[in-house]
Parts: C-alpha cells; sequence; structure tokens
C-alpha cells in the first residue's frame, strides 16, 4: 500500500471471530505484510447484531439458535 491508502475489514458487530479466522487474518495481513501502522476500530449506533446479542441473552436464549455463521458470530460478542 502507498500512504492515505485504506485496508478496510467489516463484520458483524466489530468482532474477530476467531474459530473463522478470515477476519483475524485479514487484520494481521494489514500489520504484517503491508506494514499498517494505524488500526482504526469503528462502529455504529443500532449495530443489528449487537442487538440481536443483548435481545436473545436477556429473553434467556442461546444465540447459536440464531443459526448459520452469524450465530456463532454472536458468542462472540457474548464472551466480550
Amino acid at each position: 500500500g502507498r500512504p492515505g491508502d485504506s485496508f478496510v475489514l467489516r463484520n458483524a458487530g466489530n468482532t474477530l471471530m476467531s474459530a473463522s479466522g478470515s477476519t483475524l487474518g485479514s487484520a494481521e495481513y494489514a500489520v504484517g505484510p503491508l506494514d499498517s501502522k494505524l488500526i482504526m476500530v469503528t462502529g455504529h449506533t443500532k449495530c443489528g447484531a449487537v442487538t440481536a446479542t443483548v435481545q436473545t441473552v436477556l429473553a434467556g436464549g442461546d444465540t447459536a439458535a440464531v443459526g448459520g455463521s452469524i450465530g456463532k458470530g454472536l458468542d462472540d460478542i457474548v464472551d466480550a
């Protein structure tokens, strides 16, 4: 990359889902071979992933019941 270039990673709930590894691996690539000096984590209000996690947990449910890959991602939010 060149100064001013952006290497952007987007995912649900700003988690680094360690089990799947793709987001974490991409972040490692950005700071390793691309030699990025700045990592900026941003979010937004009313995040659907965080809202779904909180509602599920408060209702006594299991985030795994959400199903699919997103259900596993919600577990990372619960752990946080």
